[in-house]
């Protein structure tokens, strides 16, 4: 039997019911691209006019402020291979197409479905075609006046920002101490002025995410500029002039400058603050680049009050991944229909949008583009045309329009499967915005919450004068607890969240499950954020704050231990993983600290077939008291010992001089977790006493774990093998034996 007619009681010899039988039709709107056909199931002995409500319900953006009883539907048999008909309807203006002509026939809301479809209808064809009423002809007939209801003119202000919105200029602000000299000679001056403290790139200029100065078009401007004068690390001194020994500051723990045996310099330089210039040395702070909009967009873009935007290093660094994608796409023959971003809440998407606006009117000049957000639960959808320098807004959005020429933005809203030059979603993790389009031919990116230094860039330099409102001390009491996320700073500064009202209403488990899509997105988005990939098309889900993962752990410990469980058995190797090693590596040190009897096994080189485990033996644990320390010298013997800080290396609690033995636990739930040399070094004077050191790497019982654990190898803090070793730390493998320790999750 067809797969669209659907059988609802056990079929029998006679024929059943009709009120027993359902089936599956397909439908589309007249001037949408068949891509766009929707199925409704419904009962075969239903009256035509309860499908129209059905379709109304299903589709909802789609007929936004029209009445189910005013659609008009068709019913049609247009096979998918019916090349002719196809290009009718994908094609042809909605006003030019005859559905009689296609074989249509007009459906009474009196008449049962069964009227129209006696048999079952034929797979992979459109079968009724939805026609939306006719907009009543305005009275006004003037030439450049817009005879339908669903396209209105705009107000002048409106019209002007997005016009002009090319006209936005990018500007790089210096800190007082840079010397802007350069920038006012050749060949800087070719393409750019300085006034005052501030950079302004000149028409058609922009950057790239390397910070070379780039044409409209996307090349490279003939001299080659890169503004990395002062963005590549150099330690420089108060004159601005480079040290003599010219340091670069790459990538280290702590920003300590180290040798390349990874040991410290003698003199143990620390470039702890940016501000600290007591010797004379300083390190250089980037120039910030902002967007300047030609004029406010204050009540134009919703969410955003400021003429000048942070333009942030991700932004052009996705855009960029989003072209190559597109151009790759487009070489294969596969295009795509558009992409979506998605991003933590609060973390200013819509300052994003509105540069990717931006940035299409700049690379893409003449080109349409449809701008649509949500403002106060209502959709405003405005269209865009450079070429004819007019606006206009669809008050019920993208229905019938056919915009096949134009790039498509859609903030946070369900965006129309329209047909576009591409389609871009922007939103947070919820899925009910994505999931239809999803099915598409799209490609998904993540984006990036803030750094820190992008949090104090705007508010140092923001025009909204958040330097002298929040005083630095909460900007960064704020960042330790909620993140860099925007909207926590600079909009709740002085009303924060409360924090159990959000973590009592977080649920991870159900938040990983729905790939961050739950329906309380808006308070476990504030406790788990997105960190994506280099590229942006992968993610993991990564708690806020060492405070705000405390409070959900005890909050979940004390109510639902289920939760805790569920997210490490089920999440450990996937995006969720960096949470449940969170919550694996809290509830490992609630057990250990208590004692008790667990299973361990000293480990070996890897495990294969001509290798042999050594047993699993008994260990027994007493109770300790639990102590936090910051410093080394705090560490206590017969303590079941916690650093302060979160990224100690190499383990993550040390019981020191219990009965003879040096206990050392590192949690971990992937099957790798090598061992740094500095981080055992640092605990010298704690465990280099001759006695015994005994490692555990501490394990949840899943993914046979615990049976498939092996030695691990030694590292740098560049997680580099380490091979440097002398008389200062041949000691740690004399006396260090590694174990795997289980954790068995019901004795929680």
């Amino acid at each position: 039997p067809s797969p669209f007619r659907v059988q609802t009681k056990t079929e029998e010899n006679s024929r059943p019911a009709r009120s027993d039988v359902e089936i599956m039709v397909f439908c589309i709107v007249l001037g949408d691209n068949t891509e766009t056909a929707f199925p409704i199931i419904l009962p075969i002995d239903k009256k035509v006019g309860e499908l129209r409500e059905s379709i109304t319900k299903i589709n909802p953006i789609s007929f936004t402020n029209i009445d189910a009883k005013d659609l008009i539907l068709w019913q049609v048999s247009i096979s998918d291979e019916d090349v002719e008909r196809m290009k009718i309807l994908n094609t042809k203006p909605p006003s030019d197409i005859k559905i009689e002509e296609l074989g249509g026939n007009a459906m009474s809301s009196r008449k049962e479905i069964q009227f129209y479809f006696p048999e079952d209808p034929v797979d992979e064809h459109i079968h009724i075609i939805i026609v939306r009423p006719q907009p009543p002809a305005t009275t006004v007939g003037r030439p450049g006046e817009y005879q339908t209801s669903n396209r209105e003119p705009v107000d002048r202000l409106i019209k002007n920002f997005w016009i002009d919105l090319y006209k936005a200029q990018i500007v790089l602000k210096s800190p007082d101490h840079i010397n802007t000299d350069i920038y006012s000679s050749e060949p800087y001056s070719k393409y750019m002025r300085v006034e005052g403290n501030e950079i302004v790139l000149g028409e058609h200029i922009m950057l790239n995410s390397h910070n070379e100065l780039i044409l409209d078009n996307g090349e490279p401007v003939a001299d080659n500029i890169t503004m990395n004068s002062v963005e590549n690390n150099e330690l420089i001194l108060d004159n601005d002039e480079p040290m003599t020994d010219n340091i670069t500051m790459n990538s280290v723990e702590n920003n300590e400058l180290i040798l390349d045996n990874d040991e410290p310099m003698t003199d143990n330089i620390t470039m702890d603050s940016v501000e600290n210039k007591d010797n004379g040395i300083g390190k250089p702070k980037p120039l910030v680049k902002f967007l300047r909009l030609h004029s406010t967009p204050d009540g134009i873009v919703y969410d955003i009050s400021t003429q000048d935007i942070l333009i942030k290093t991700s932004y052009l660094q996705m855009i960029e991944e989003i072209e190559n994608d597109r151009a790759i796409s487009e070489k294969k023959n596969d295009r795509k229909k558009g992409c979506i971003i998605i991003g933590s809440p609060g973390i200013g998407k819509t300052h994003f949008s509105l540069y990717l606006a931006f940035y299409i009117t700049r690379r893409y000049f003449p080109a349409d583009f449809i701008y649509q957000q949500l403002n106060e639960g209502k959709s405003h959808t405005i269209h865009i045309s450079q070429k004819n320098m007019d606006v206009i807004e669809y008050p019920r959005g993208l229905g019938g329009e056919f915009p096949i020429n134009s790039f498509y933005i859609a903030d946070s809203v369900i965006p129309s499967l329209c047909t576009t030059k591409f389609t871009f979603l922007v939103t947070t993790p919820k899925n009910d915005r994505w999931h239809e389009f999803d099915k598409h031919r799209v490609q998904k990116y993540y984006a990036p919450i803030w750094t820190d230094g992008e949090i104090l860039d705007v508010w140092e330099w923001d025009k909204r004068d958040y330097k002298h409102k929040i005083p630095k001390e909460r900007v960064e009491e704020l960042i330790i607890r909620w993140g860099c996320i925007p909207r926590r700073i600079f909009n709740e500064y002085d009303n924060e969240p409360k924090i159990y009202d959000i973590v009592s209403q977080c649920d991870a488990y159900m938040y990983l499950r729905n790939d961050g899509g739950d329906l309380k997105d808006n308070y476990s988005g504030k406790a788990i954020h997105i960190y994506p990939s280099s590229d942006f098309k992968d993610k993991q889900y990564v708690i806020a704050s060492k405070e705000i993962l405390k409070a959900l752990y005890d909050h979940y410990a004390k109510n639902t231990k289920n939760i805790i469980i569920n997210v490490i058995k089920n999440f450990a190797k996937t995006a969720g993983g960096p949470l449940a090693g969170k919550l694996f590596e809290l509830l490992a040190h609630d057990i250990l600290r208590k004692g008790g009897k667990f299973k361990v096994r000293r480990l070996t080189k890897d495990i294969n077939e001509d290798s042999e485990k050594l047993p699993v033996e008994e260990l027994t644990l007493k109770g300790l008291t639990h102590k936090q320390f910051r410093k080394i010298d705090e560490i206590s013997s017969e303590c079941y010992n916690i650093p302060d800080s979160p990224n100690f290396k190499s383990i993550d609690s040390i019981a020191p001089d219990c009965d003879g033995t040096h206990y050392l636990y590192q949690m971990t739930i992937a099957d790798k977790h090598s061992i740094k040399v500095r981080g055992l070094s640092e605990l010298k004077s704690k465990i280099n006493d001759y006695q015994p050191i005994n490692l555990y790497f501490v394990v949840p019982d899943i993914n046979d774990l615990f049976d498939d654990f092996c030695e691990q190898k030694y590292v740098t803090t560049t997680d580099i093998e380490y091979v440097g070793w002398d008389y200062t730390t041949s000691w740690i493998k004399q006396n260090l034996t590694q174990y795997v320790l289980k954790i068995d999750l019901s004795d929680f």
